[in-house]
């Protein structure tokens, strides 16, 4: 039945159709970028991601760095300010540029840190991509995030309540 599934995940999927992929590559420790973000990043053509400011680091291109060796990059500005006029018009230029990469012939991947659709950058680029270019295709890889990292760390179970954890109390 699974082997039925569409390969949603097909990191050779980008070079064959126009897609513009967004991939999260984890909660900082690179060891846990998702295989299919990694085999994404090598067929990508141009590597794009979050900045605070023009010229500033990307912690998502640094998760990535090994990965994205002398790829070209592409920073895009996301300022950290509370100003709605100017979040919505770095959303939308982010998003413009994306599209404009993809429709030039790049393979286009979008480091998100993190998983994709939490909390993230990409969740915004999603939304101004569907509305302003709703005919365009949008592949998205899920990353690992940080709570679920919290939980194995310190070895709890993300959803045991007292109603279905073990009562240790009686033998």
């Amino acid at each position: 039945m699974l082997n039925k599934l569409p390969k949603i995940f097909d990191p050779g999927a980008s070079h064959k159709d126009k897609v513009l992929t967004l991939a999260g590559v984890g909660p900082g420790d690179p060891s846990l970028i998702t295989i299919a973000t990694a085999e994404a990043i090598q067929k990508a053509t141009l590597i794009a991601f979050p900045v605070s400011k023009k010229g500033g680091k990307s912690k998502a291109a640094e998760i990535a760095s090994s990965l994205i060796n002398n790829k070209k990059t592409l920073p895009l500005v996301f300022p950290m300010v509370v100003e709605p006029n100017s979040l919505k018009e770095a959303w939308r230029n982010a998003s413009y540029k994306l599209v404009e990469a993809v429709k030039n012939n790049h393979r286009v991947v979008y480091l998100s840190v993190g998983d994709v659709s939490l909390y993230s950058t990409s969740t915004y680029i999603i939304s101004y991509i569907k509305f302003y270019y709703p005919e365009f295709r949008l592949r998205l890889i899920p990353g690992v995030n940080s709570f679920f990292v919290c939980s194995c760390y310190f070895s709890v179970s993300f959803i045991l309540s007292k109603r279905t954890a073990p009562d240790y109390s009686s033998p």
